[in-house]
């Protein structure tokens, strides 16, 4: 075992070096984890694990698990999120919009009472793309058919537990018995 301290800059960086001086790769970061704040991306196997992520290349679990260490891509809407230290702007009022300049989200906007047009400072809903598909229609209790079996019995069936099968009953007071 390495008698060297871990620090916590070269935590993950050094873990190289510490695997050949016989550090123990899975306490390699125990020191620092506790301490240390989230890191901002986990690599692909810790995130599909959702264990921590040390944030070194490669990282600490994938080393002792032998794998290859992948900085994870972020989809679309997770980039679409943002930062909560910077909310979503708000959709500026029909005049300002129309004209393309900066709206603040009070209203009337101050650039609405400059001009006079406080009653135009409304914010217009959205319109869908042209190209954008419309919504699928909700599905029915018709869409999903209930099969049909129809099976053939002999006249003479005798069921060996409850004796001969009364004809008169119905598929529902067979499956009460």
């Amino acid at each position: 075992m390495c008698d060297r301290p871990i620090d916590q800059v070269s935590c993950c960086t050094a873990l190289a070096e510490r695997i050949r001086c016989g550090a123990d790769p899975a306490s390699a970061c125990a020191g620092v984890a506790d301490h240390e704040a989230r890191i901002a991306r986990a690599c692909v196997r810790c995130w599909a694990s959702k264990t921590r992520c040390c944030g070194g290349r490669p990282c600490v679990r994938c080393v002792q698990h032998g794998l290859v260490c992948v900085d994870r891509v972020l989809s679309k809407r997770e980039s679409r999120q943002g930062n909560s230290r910077h909310p979503k702007a708000v959709k500026a009022c029909a005049p300002c919009n129309r004209s393309k300049v900066a709206c603040p989200d009070t209203r009337p906007c101050p650039r609405c009472v400059r001009l006079h047009i406080v009653k135009d400072c409304v914010i217009v809903p959205r319109k869908k793309p042209a190209n954008s598909k419309p919504d699928p229609p909700e599905p029915t209790r018709d869409d999903y058919p209930l099969p049909t079996i129809l099976i053939d019995l002999p006249d003479d069936l005798d069921d060996p537990v409850f004796g001969p099968v009364d004809p008169l009953l119905t598929a529902f007071d067979l499956a009460v018995l």
